[in-house]
């Protein structure tokens, strides 16, 4: 088969196996080609999908995340998306190892097969950094938020794209995706 036959299949010709090869080749090109360029273009490590309301601010969960911290004299001023992250949006994710307390990061815990998106609330180095984190809706820190390693944080949340993430969380609740 030479390659101006390709083009005609997968382009010009009307079938229902040429629209299956068609649809099949653009979901490997986007997934292992477009998608994975795009993120080393940029810098970017991943772009994850926020699936759970564990750092959802509204209903009176301001008052968790602000008096959690403030109960530790600790100010949130500062802190990057300091009204919370909703199911449903996606944030982009860079690698980096300087992560501080009041920092998004996304990571794997020990046990699951799927990552997690909290706020670092505690930073323990001495020879090797371990990491606690709380989602900004939970009242208490889970036992799987404690002492996280390195090498299960994909990296820190830099920004927030409302909405982007729902086609992946939808797949998530209804597919188990």
């Amino acid at each position: 088969m030479n390659l101006k036959r390709i083009y005609e299949f997968l382009f010009k010709e009307e079938s229902i196996p040429s629209y299956v090869a068609f649809f099949a080749l653009s979901f490997i090109a986007l997934k292992f080609i477009i998608y994975p360029g795009f993120l080393i273009l940029m810098g970017w490590k991943d772009i994850v999908a926020v699936l759970s309301p564990s750092m959802e601010h509204g209903n009176g969960v301001e008052y968790t995340y602000y008096r959690w911290f403030s109960e530790r004299n600790m100010s949130v001023e500062d802190f990057p998306f300091p009204n919370g992250l909703n199911v449903g949006d996606a944030v982009i994710v860079v690698p980096t190892h300087d992560i501080e307390v009041g920092d998004v990061i996304v990571f794997y815990p020990r046990g699951l097969s799927y990552s997690l998106v909290h706020r670092v609330v505690k930073v323990d180095c001495e020879e090797e950094c371990y990491y606690t984190t709380k989602g900004d809706a939970n009242s208490e820190i889970l036992p799987i938020e404690k002492n996280i390693t390195q090498e299960q944080i994909v990296g820190k949340a830099v920004f927030r794209i409302p909405l982007l993430g729902l086609p992946r969380t939808l797949m998530f609740y209804l597919l188990g995706i």
